[in-house]
């Protein structure tokens, strides 16, 4: 998921160029591949196995069509068993990925700095098959007009990953010092979906925004 604002020139993305976002997406994306998670590669190995792009069913009117929007990246019909793999990927520090794993299926006490991660988790795998078909019918991105309503109290950082994970093209986590830079950017509050939950709403940040 690429970031819509420029947190380092605090420049409004609207008011930079195509080269400029192409630039600054290329280098988001290598300090990620540098980092020790690598963000990056297990991210397109997730497109690979969990998503599927489709083309945009979106009406000719919808912001996302207008610019372009040619398809969007939808998750695929996978069992739970392979969402949670993928997520302790993406999401957890590689000496944490089998406490986690095993307190969601197996019930295993775990207190690590993780912990947050496995109550959201167990709640879907209980309710998988619902959500699963709430997030193929979904069918939008993030820059439809229609706004994007999650029937779900987000709490941390880490529940907000995994909907981002489950709503691929829609939502975006994001933690508290990344909301500070993008107010800094000069982004109203409205560029956040909930005031309450971690996440950001990328079809309010356009050029009016």
């Amino acid at each position: 998921m690429i970031g819509f604002v420029d947190t380092e020139s605090r420049v409004r993305i609207c008011n930079m160029s195509a080269e400029d976002i192409r630039q600054r997406a290329e280098r988001s994306n290598r300090d990620s591949y540098e980092a020790t998670a690598k963000y990056i590669c297990w991210e397109q190995r997730a497109l690979r196995s969990d998503y599927e792009f489709i083309d945009c069913p979106c009406a000719s009117e919808c912001w996302c069509r207008r610019w372009g929007c040619l398809g969007h990246y939808r998750i695929k019909e996978i069992s739970f068993d392979q969402f949670l793999t993928t997520y302790v990927s993406l999401w957890i520090p590689q000496n944490a990925r089998k406490n986690v794993t095993s307190a969601v299926l197996e019930g295993r006490p775990f207190g690590g700095r993780q912990r947050n991660a496995v109550p959201a988790l167990h709640w879907l795998r209980q309710n998988w098959a619902s959500s699963l078909g709430s997030a193929r019918d979904s069918g939008r991105c993030g820059l439809c007009d229609s706004a994007f309503s999650l029937d779900y109290r987000v709490a941390n950082l880490y529940e907000a990953k995994m909907w981002s994970q489950l709503f691929y093209d829609a939502l975006a986590p994001f933690d508290t010092a990344s909301k500070l830079k993008i107010r800094r950017a000069g982004y109203r509050d409205r560029f956040f979906r909930d005031e309450r939950g971690p996440f950001l709403r990328s079809s309010e940040v356009r050029g009016g925004a």
